[in-house]
Order: C-alpha cells, then sequence, then structure tokens
C-alpha cells in the first residue's frame, strides 16, 4: 500500500529531522565552532530532508485522494448521486 508506505517513511524523516533541527539550533546557539564540515553540513541536511517530507506529504495527499475517489466512485452506484472531486 503506497500510503502506508509513504506514512513509515515519513515518521522516519521527521525523526531524523527533529534530530538535524536539535543539532542545528546547538551548533548555532553554541556559536562559532571555527572552519568544519559540520557547520554547514547539518543545516544543509536539515533543509533537504525537510524538502523530503513536503514531497512525501504531497504524495501522501494525492494517494489519499486516489483511495477517496475509487471509493466514492464504488458507492455511487448504490447512492445514486455523483460527487465532483477535482
Amino acid at each position: 500500500d503506497l500510503v502506508e508506505t509513504i506514512g513509515w517513511l515519513m515518521g522516519g524523516l521527521m525523526a531524523l529531522q527533529l534530530a538535524l533541527g536539535g543539532m542545528a539550533w546547538a551548533m548555532t546557539a553554541s556559536g562559532p565552532l571555527g572552519p568544519s564540515a559540520w557547520v554547514w553540513a547539518v543545516p544543509t541536511l536539515h533543509v533537504a530532508v525537510g524538502a523530503l517530507l513536503l514531497a512525501c506529504s504531497v504524495l501522501m495527499t494525492m494517494g489519499s485522494f486516489r483511495f477517496l475517489r475509487a471509493a466514492l466512485d464504488t458507492s455511487d452506484s448504490a447512492v445514486g448521486a455523483r460527487v465532483a472531486i477535482p
């Protein structure tokens, strides 16, 4: 099931996003640490994971509408009414 798989992926990404956000905040709050790859890598990864979460949210919404449309199409014959979903 696509929606379930995306849901599990979003859960893992959310945990990673929270960890990266905490690390980015701690690095910013502690002041400059000198030239280190972590100074730019952690905030960059935080933004990238946020973009992946947004993409997963869009995919989950599209998948949910697909299931909703399929459910409405099967129940329309019994009810006799059509519901328009763009």
